[in-house]
């Protein structure tokens, strides 16, 4: 069993990133636009699932902070790829 390292753990830190900034502009772009007839229901249910991810972002954030450095060297390709990005 291979233990995980902080490399491999950046992208779902990423991704959860992404995911709380998606999802609050759709809460405040759907919550501008029904103009409260929802009595801010799809607020608070939004505001549920964005803390769920603030809540595994720090989760995963602090764990990063106690896994190993990995030991694998990048080859040249991969170098470029993470360059290009």
């Amino acid at each position: 069993m291979n233990i995980p390292t902080k490399q491999d753990i950046d992208k779902p830190i990423g991704g959860l990133f992404f995911m709380i900034i998606n999802t609050s502009i759709w809460a405040f772009i759907t919550e501008y636009y029904l103009e409260n007839k929802d009595q801010r229901l799809v607020g608070i249910l939004l505001g549920l699932v964005i803390s769920s991810f603030l809540y595994f972002y720090l989760k995963f954030t602090k764990a990063q902070k106690n896994l190993p450095e990995s030991n694998v060297e990048k080859t040249d390709e991969e170098k470029r790829m993470k360059n290009g990005f």
